[in-house]
């Protein structure tokens, strides 16, 4: 498998990642992550034992949460996303960057940096 292959494979694992935990639906958790799963993130216990508990939570919490992934950046084994995270309609929502390190075809650790959106910006530019 080239690396170019290998890059757009770990993309596509990533997003569906993000289309499971929109949906609330981890039943691809063997699919998509390694059973060595390492989180970083405050938000999450470890493993994908904290990772599910974390989704499980959300889901409870904002069940009409929305995720709009505005640019994916791919080097090596390392996927980031840019992603604007609404918890609810009309939610101004979060804003993250996800780093996702993918070993044979699963997520394998997981980085984050997520802040609150405010309401009034002092420029003009958006956050996405």
């Amino acid at each position: 498998m080239s690396e170019q292959h290998d890059v757009e494979a770990n993309r596509e694992l990533v997003l569906r990642f993000y289309q499971a935990l929109e949906r609330g639906d981890f039943s691809l958790e063997g699919i998509l992550f390694d059973e060595s799963y390492k989180q970083h993130s405050v938000m999450a216990g470890d493993g994908v034992k904290g990772l599910k508990e974390m989704a499980a939570w959300m889901a409870k919490e904002w069940p009409d949460r929305k995720l709009t992934i505005h640019q994916t950046i791919c080097e090596g084994d390392k996927v980031a996303c840019h992603v604007h995270f609404e918890r609810w309609p009309g939610d101004p929502g979060l804003a993250a960057v996800d780093i996702f390190r993918v070993e044979n075809g699963k997520v394998v650790e997981h980085w984050d940096v997520v802040q609150e959106i405010p309401t009034e910006f002092k420029h003009n530019n958006g956050m996405f």
